[in-house]
Order: structure tokens, then C-alpha cells, then sequence
């Protein structure tokens, strides 16, 4: 970029303007986000206070109710997709000698502007996803079970997050919130022909997940019936996953005086 002069002044200028053009749009949609959360939570609680079935299998109206929410989050990861896109041409650059100022210029400015776009993206990413939650009577905390069980080989120890988003999909604070959800089911486990072997493997993970706060349950392998419940809806999970919004997706957001925070 040295040498680009008044080119890149020009451009931060923009950037600037952008900004402020940008701000009035991605407050109230937070804000949005930030009042749907507290009604989700009203209705069903918070994220870690949802209680799995003894068995730990999603039911098919469940499963449903989540492709739903999925579904209705296209437009929003969409916009998320183009902006890392943009984010990531930039990477083109690096160690190359053979690049003009005007394809740079170019480049800069698209990757700008997705950056500068990246807060509103946020903004109705959140809203989009507690919405759908709350017209498919669904809470954040068993979207969160679902979630991790149905992009189980996804966030497995295959994942790498070369995201636009800082942080992994499963923060402490989740992982806390899951391990809680497992123990939950410990507590209300009943029997079945089953009961002893699934008993042990369900209290090593509860284990396992005690000893290492980046582990999302199942990590080794879904249980047989978890995994049997999901094979029918397999091809449409898949298509509804959205890599580029990961670190993101189980986030909850909250304002702290005049900031919101996610976490």
C-alpha cells in the first residue's frame, strides 16, 4: 500500500462517511436483537437452563422446528458469506510484487466498505435468529443443543475457523451452558434396554467436557440414536450451514450502557 497517497486519504474519507451513514441502521436492528433475546429468555429461560430429553434425541417436530429457524437465517448468512469474501480477497496481496495502485485502490475500497457493512450484518444476523426462534416457540438454549448435534462433524476436531469473526463457535460460556444441559439430562435419565451402557458413556462425557472447556459434547462420536434421528434431515442440515457465521451463531447479545456486547 505505500505510496498510494491521496488515493488512500480519499479512502479513508469514505470509510469515514460510510461509517456515519451506517451507524443510524445498525442501532436500532441491535437493539431489536437485544429486546427478542430478553423475550426468548421470559418465555424459555436462558441459554443454559434448557433441559435435553433423558435419551438425549431431538424429536422430528423439534428437528423441524430448528430447519425452520435455519431456513428462515439464509438471507442474513448470505449477507455474512459476500463479506467474507471481500474480507478475505485481500489476502490476494500478500507477497505479491506485480500489483498496480489502481487494482489495489479497487480492492481496498470493496474490502472496506464489507467491513464497514460487517456491524449491520451482525445486527440482523441476531434479530433474524431470536425472531425465528420465537415464531418456531423455540428457546436459545435447546437451538444451541440442536445446533451442535446436528453440525456435530462441522465443529468436530477437523474445524478450522478462518472466519471474519474472532473467537470458536463454543466460547467458555457455551460450553458451560452445554455441560450444564448434559448434566440436566443425567439428573432425569430413565431407564431403557440401553440404559447401562448409554448411562456410563453419557457420564464419561459429562467428564470429558468437565476437563476441557473448548469440547462440545459428543465429541468422539454421537450416540447411535442421537445420530439416527438426524440421518433423514442430514442433506437439508447441510445446506443450512453456514461456515462463515460459526463463531457467531450461538451468541447471545446484550447492552451494557451504550454498548452491545456479544458473547
Amino acid at each position: 500500500m505505500k505510496g498510494c497517497g491521496i488515493g488512500c486519504g480519499s479512502l479513508v474519507l469514505v470509510a469515514i462517511g460510510l461509517t456515519v451513514l451506517t451507524t443510524i441502521g445498525v442501532v436500532a436492528p441491535f437493539d431489536r436483537a437485544v429486546e427478542t433475546r430478553a423475550e426468548l429468555e421470559e418465555h424459555f429461560g436462558d441459554q443454559k437452563s434448557y433441559r435435553p430429553a433423558s435419551d438425549g434425541v431431538p424429536t422430528e417436530d423439534r428437528l423441524r422446528a430448528f430447519i425452520r429457524v435455519r431456513d428462515s437465517l439464509g438471507p442474513a448468512c448470505d449477507k455474512i458469506s459476500d463479506i467474507a469474501e471481500q474480507m478475505h480477497k485481500m489476502e490476494q496481496f500478500d507477497g505479491r510484487d506485480d500489483i498496480s495502485k489502481v487494482e489495489i485502490m479497487s480492492q481496498a475500497m470493496r474490502t472496506t466498505q464489507a467491513a464497514i457493512m460487517m456491524a449491520p450484518a451482525l445486527a440482523d444476523f441476531f434479530e433474524a435468529r431470536n425472531t425465528a426462534l420465537l415464531e418456531a416457540e423455540m428457546g436459545l438454549g435447546e437451538y444451541t443443543y440442536i445446533y451442535v448435534l446436528a453440525y456435530h462433524d462441522q465443529l468436530g476436531d477437523n474445524f478450522t475457523d478462518d472466519g471474519i469473526f474472532d473467537g470458536q463457535s463454543i466460547n467458555t460460556r457455551i460450553h458451560h451452558a452445554l455441560l450444564d444441559m448434559l448434566k440436566a439430562q443425567r439428573d432425569t435419565f430413565t431407564g431403557s434396554a440401553e440404559a447401562p451402557q448409554f448411562l456410563t458413556a453419557l457420564d464419561e462425557e459429562i467428564a470429558a467436557m468437565s476437563g476441557d472447556n473448548s469440547r462440545i459434547p459428543w465429541q468422539d462420536g454421537l450416540p447411535t440414536r442421537i445420530a439416527d434421528a438426524l440421518e433423514p434431515y442430514r442433506v437439508e442440515l447441510n445446506q443450512l450451514f453456514c461456515e462463515d457465521a460459526t463463531a457467531i451463531e450461538l451468541q447471545r447479545n446484550r447492552k451494557r450502557f451504550l454498548t452491545i456486547i456479544s458473547e
